[in-house]
């Protein structure tokens, strides 16, 4: 419980929701402590996820541009939305 006074109010008891783990950190496990990620890596990740990034882009170009047009020619309704407004 916390309690809480605003200017000459009385106290206002203030009930936590102890649904969330993170909010209570008595309730963690005490033998594994909580520690930040190191700069090394960091860095390590940071190389791959902007080298998987790179892959990713690379990887989808080379499909759309080996993609297979559809051999079915384009009904008028298709091509006249294929034009834009000013050329209709």
């Amino acid at each position: 419980m916390v309690y809480a006074r605003l200017s000459n109010l009385p106290p206002i008891i203030i009930k936590r929701d102890k649904t969330n783990p993170l909010d209570d950190l008595s309730s963690r496990n005490p033998s594994r402590p909580i520690t930040m990620i190191s700069d090394a890596s960091l860095y390590s990740l940071a190389i791959f996820l902007g080298s998987a990034s790179m892959l990713m882009i690379v990887l989808y170009h080379f499909l759309e541009i080996n993609a297979q047009d559809p051999k079915e020619p384009l009904t008028s309704e298709r091509k006249a939305d294929a034009l834009p407004a000013k050329a209709r």
